[in-house]
């Protein structure tokens, strides 16, 4: 028969513990372990399984070939290859996202870009011609463990996006 764990609070502090085990994880133990495995698990419990369409195929491979393209810009690359309408497209992009397929980069409230490098990492935007790029400084889980211990979050990932000018746009000033 498993053994049960336990969750315990006294004085605003919480631990998780076994007693046959004796096994004690204090809050920051916790957080990391659901740090790691909500990712983990969210992926394996996702049951949807959608049918790969041409249409899905070509907007995937705009996706790839492309270097952080708006949603519009890779309706413009899938059109001329296929009549496929915005709504379409749209439609598949946000089907690649919650697939895991692609990764959705938030550079102002009204616009997305679309990236296919799945590993975690951070991006760089340029405010004048708005171009995004890929930044390889290395991903840092202790940002997620800090924030979650100071906030109680369940934090599943963070997203960085440094702004400023890019080499091009600050050669025109």
């Amino acid at each position: 028969m498993p053994s049960s764990l336990y969750f315990q609070q006294k004085k605003g502090k919480c631990r998780l513990f076994n007693e046959k085990l004796k096994i004690s994880l204090t809050r920051k133990h916790i957080m990391t372990i659901l740090i790691i495995m909500i990712p983990i698990m969210n992926k394996a419990n996702q049951k949807t399984i959608r049918r790969n369409t041409s249409q899905r195929d070509l907007v995937l491979d705009a996706v790839c070939k492309g270097n952080h393209l708006s949603a519009r810009e890779i309706f413009e690359l899938v059109s001329a290859k296929k009549r496929m309408s915005f709504g379409t497209v749209y439609r598949n992009l946000q089907i690649l996202e919650e697939e895991g397929e692609i990764v959705a980069i938030k550079t102002d409230p009204e616009l997305l870009h679309y990236d296919r490098r799945l590993e975690r990492h951070h991006h760089l935007h340029c405010r004048k011609c708005g171009k995004v790029f890929d930044v390889f400084v290395p991903y840092r889980p202790e940002f997620d463990i800090e924030a979650a211990q100071e906030s109680g979050f369940i934090i599943d990932s963070h997203a960085i996006t440094f702004e400023g000018l890019c080499g091009v746009c600050q050669n025109i000033r």
